[in-house]
């Protein structure tokens, strides 16, 4: 449903929810002026068994008419929540209690110690999570103690992170497969290296706006092992997760080519290296050792140059995506290795590249597999 400030666009809502009852499972109304009343009248909607809810950005819901609807409508096991309130700890207890069979939930939280006690624990099939933290204090997010095989899709976004409760969180967690940490900040950044070796499943990674990321991480001869005070540790290189297709490392400021020479997937196929320091010497590293690259985000990089792009082009045989813009060392040059090369590119951004002509540009508008370009 679409924003709409008719008045009696709730109304309609309501009746139109009504007709279709017997067979409606999803309703999404984010980014709109939805009301608890409203939310109330279709959670009382006869023979209405709702699965997935989205909520997303409608700022006039508050806890009471969440917790209301999950009281109508046990049958929910997707609720985005993302964008509104706080979850106080009250209120993520009463959730679980209504919601027992929750298997994707997204939501803001408060300042909660352990966030697993309050309602992790109770939804034994989650599989998808997402918390974003609100208050961005240290050690406000705590999933240690939460244990959940079931748990495949871990989003966390401005949290920031104790030392070692990740390590002791991933190894009750061990069958995540997709795994964000946005913008999140670590007491100890060793405890995410230490947290690969209980994901060797992982296949898409998002490491985006990492600041306590640098090139040592990616350096197998760095971590190899490391003296501790009270025990040895030795830490599994991210290296080692064979099974990954996406990796984000955009806008990791500290990253240079020494990360990409250390970067070793042969079944990655879309990396987004946004405003990174890099050169033709990481690039070329990257595509020898990730030949299946299919997608590749370099914008905003601003020492990419011609001889890069040709790598892109010419030894990634797949690629389908490419990200230039405001890529501004590069030249016509460019263009002619896209358009010598590139066979199965079928989207380009070339957008804010200033040494580009109009006669290049031109020419890229000319190349039929190119459904979607952008100069």
């Amino acid at each position: 449903m679409t924003f709409s400030s008719y008045e009696r666009w709730g109304e309609q809502l309501v009746s139109f929810v009504a007709t279709l009852s017997a067979t409606l499972e999803a309703i999404t109304l984010s980014y709109t002026k939805a009301t608890g009343a409203m939310l109330q009248q279709i959670g009382r909607i006869k023979n209405l068994r709702l699965r997935k809810v989205s909520l997303k950005s409608c700022f006039a819901i508050k806890e009471n008419d969440i917790l209301l609807l999950a009281r109508l409508q046990p049958t929910i096991v997707h609720l985005n929540l993302d964008n509104l309130f706080s979850a106080s700890e009250q209120f993520l207890q009463a959730l679980s209690a209504f919601l027992p069979q929750m298997k994707r939930i997204k939501l803001r939280v408060a300042r909660i110690t352990n966030l697993q006690r309050s309602f992790l624990a109770n939804m034994p099939q989650l599989n998808y999570l997402k918390i974003t933290d609100a208050t961005q204090m240290k050690g406000n997010i705590d999933l240690s103690a939460y244990e959940n095989p079931a748990l495949e899709k871990l989003f966390v976004s401005a949290a920031m992170f104790s030392r070692n409760t990740l390590p002791r969180f991933f190894e009750r967690c061990p069958n995540i497969r997709s795994l964000t940490l946005y913008q999140c900040t670590y007491e100890n950044i060793h405890d995410l290296q230490i947290a690969f070796s209980h994901l060797k499943g992982l296949e898409y990674l998002n490491l985006q706006r990492t600041i306590d990321l640098g090139d040592s991480f990616f350096n197998r001869d760095v971590f190899d092992t490391i003296v501790m005070p009270f025990e040895r540790i030795r830490f599994y290189p991210i290296a080692k997760l064979h099974k990954l297709c996406y990796l984000n490392l955009s806008h990791c400021r500290d990253l240079s080519d020494q990360a990409l020479m250390a970067l070793r997937f042969p079944l990655l196929k879309k990396i987004d290296l946004r405003g990174l320091y890099i050169t033709e010497a990481g690039i070329a590293t990257l595509v020898r050792d990730c030949p299946q690259l299919e997608y590749v985000l370099v914008d905003a990089c601003k020492r990419i140059c011609d001889t890069a792009v040709l790598y892109l082009c010419r030894d990634l045989r797949n690629l389908r995506l490419l990200n230039l813009e405001s890529c501004k060392a590069i030249t016509d040059l460019s263009v002619e290795h896209i358009v010598r090369h590139c066979r199965s590119l079928v989207w380009l951004n070339a957008l804010n590249c200033p040494q580009l002509s109009d006669a290049a540009k031109a020419r890229l508008r000319n190349v039929r597999t190119i459904r979607s370009l952008h100069v």
